[in-house]
């Protein structure tokens, strides 16, 4: 088993994003580059170059960094739920798991009012994941997920 300090540095910087973004950032503050420790290609997509890529320069590999980017260029690239899941999901190649970390990126920006209802309402088990999800929430600790120490 090998760990791939990439993958690390992505979900670091994820995990970021989505702090700030639950704790009511907007896109552009949730989106903006951080001071923070992260390997090389994590930190090119931190710098968010992303945002002044177009479509023909953004892969969907299924490699960490490729669908942290694409996913981060589609929110990027939209303003609103629907649109940048669809927009992700039709990058084609590993479409599922970048429209996945999209998905996670837009509702923690737009929260469930800002998901199409008629989406909400088709997921299995809607109103006890809505439900598990507000009790994780209650629950998560407000410090920096980017904070090194933690864990210490």
């Amino acid at each position: 088993f090998r760990v791939s300090l990439e993958a690390i540095s992505c979900c670091r910087l994820l995990g970021a994003q989505l702090h700030l973004a639950l704790n009511g950032a907007d896109k552009e503050e949730t989106l903006s580059p951080m001071i923070r420790p992260l390997r090389p290609r994590a930190l090119i997509i931190n710098a968010g170059e992303y945002k002044e890529k177009n479509r023909d320069h953004i892969r969907s590999s299924g490699y960490v960094i490729d669908t942290l980017e694409a996913a981060l260029w589609a929110v990027w690239n939209t303003d609103n739920f629907k649109d940048a899941i669809l927009l992700a999901a039709n990058l084609a190649d590993d479409a599922d798991s970048v429209a996945a970390t999209a998905g996670q990126i837009a509702g923690a920006l737009y929260g469930v009012s800002g998901m199409p209802e008629e989406w909400v309402k088709n997921v299995a088990w809607s109103e006890h994941i809505q439900g598990l999800a507000q009790q994780l929430f209650e629950r998560a600790p407000l410090q920096d997920p980017l904070d090194e120490s933690i864990g210490d």
